[in-house]
């Protein structure tokens, strides 16, 4: 057994020779190149399996149906050109389990005999984006990818073996991802209209790597919807751009592309909170911004609780209007004392 991948490196020998041996060291190669190799019955067994699993049987076939017009000229004259298939792969999921599920399509390309325009049936018929594969087995490829943090590489091993399927180990994921962002591009602009066109807006980012490189995650997101984008940098000329126009109240952390926006803001408390503990750390001596963080703390968490119990009510919320005022006036007392001496 060879070493697996992602502990290999990158190694440069003085004789070819070396290198071509050394490619052969990863996993299964004894068993998939040595010993079947060696093992006649077991190479007789491995080209049988293959045969017996290449094509997939179809579990069903639609008989696409015949367009109105033709969608260039609006014309209602025309005929049969050719006749094609499509083979849809997706998974079926009933109320025990999940079963791969294929559909082959039969349809007719027709010729106009106005324009001579050449068209296959409105919408295709079959599932959306040019790979072949179904909008269930997309959904559970990238659930289990995104929502359950599967590499994509392990995500088309468990496809081909679970359900049988033949995929491009390392690219089928990767392919059905491109698909979905295409075929949802629609969806996710929509979201970003709403979000930017609201009366509230939570704003936030945060550095990532992807391949070396630096870039940043921004997340829109409101009480019902939220919305992700990438950007290279941390720049905040787009972010006035995008909200040129946005009315509502927008709530983010203390960065200052944020506080460019022309609109009513209020600032995050959980960054805030955050923002005072890291204080607090870096100055243990200093206690004046104890009492101010401790007393903040204490005024907050109640307030929390309610909260918590009774949700964004006011009459609930009410109550802690005095206890804010008694920490503006234990503020403005402390401020005082300082000055004095």
């Amino acid at each position: 057994m060879g070493t697996p991948v992602w502990f290999q490196k990158k190694n440069t020998f003085v004789f070819p020779e070396l290198d071509v041996i050394n490619n052969a060291a990863y996993w299964d190669y004894q068993r998939e190149r040595i010993y079947v190799k060696s093992n006649r019955r077991r190479n007789h067994e491995v080209r049988r399996n293959a045969r017996s699993t290449k094509v997939l049987s179809p579990s069903t076939t639609v008989e696409c149906a015949r367009p109105r017009s033709c969608p260039k000229c609006s014309s209602p004259h025309f005929f049969k050109h050719t006749k094609s298939s499509k083979t849809i792969l997706d998974l079926k999921f009933m109320k025990h389990g999940i079963k791969w599920w294929i559909t082959r399509y039969r349809f007719h390309y027709y010729r106009c005999q106005n324009c001579g325009a050449v068209f296959p049936p409105k919408g295709k018929c079959w599932a959306f984006g040019k790979f072949r594969l179904g909008s269930e087995i997309t959904a559970y490829a990238i659930y289990l990818n995104i929502e359950l943090w599967l590499p994509q590489i392990h995500v088309d091993h468990s496809l081909n073996k679970l359900f049988g399927f033949h995929f491009l180990i390392g690219d089928t994921t990767h392919r059905i991802k491109e698909q979905a962002a295409e075929m949802y591009h629609g969806t996710y602009e929509g979201l970003l209209t709403r979000l930017c066109n609201g009366r509230l807006l939570h704003a936030d980012e945060t550095k990532i790597g992807i391949r070396g490189n630096d870039g940043f995650v921004w997340v829109f997101a409101n009480m019902e919807e939220v919305a992700y984008f990438y950007t290279e940098t941390r720049e905040g000329d787009w972010l006035r751009t995008m909200l040129k126009d946005f009315k509502g109240v927008l709530v983010s952390d203390f960065y200052a592309a944020y506080d460019a926006i022309p609109c009513p803001q209020q600032k995050c408390l959980i960054h805030l909170i955050r923002d005072l503990n890291d204080d607090v750390l870096k100055h243990p001596y200093d206690e004046e911004l104890k009492r101010l963080a401790l007393a903040f703390a204490v005024l907050l968490k109640p307030m929390v609780k309610t909260v918590d119990r009774y949700g964004l009510k006011s009459r609930f919320l009410r109550k802690h209007l005095s206890a804010v005022d008694r920490f503006y006036r234990q503020i403005s007392r402390d401020r005082v004392v300082c000055c004095l001496s």
